[in-house]
């Protein structure tokens, strides 16, 4: 698959929980699971953390 398809591909899962395996060595070898954010040709972004809820709701009326 050229880099094109394989972008065209992973753009299909923004937004969705997904892992991503590398070929590097290290704990790095074992994966990343998150959420996908972007995709470009040199990158992807994952979410791999939420935030805490506001624990404080305002209400404007």
């Amino acid at each position: 698959m050229n880099e094109s398809g394989l972008m065209e591909s992973l753009c299909r899962y923004i937004g969705q929980t997904v892992t991503i395996f590398t070929t590097s060595g290290g704990l790095s070898g074992c994966g990343f699971t998150g959420v996908l954010a972007a995709v470009n040709e040199n990158s992807v972004k994952l979410i791999t953390n939420f935030g805490a809820a506001p624990s404080v709701i305002i209400l404007r009326k």
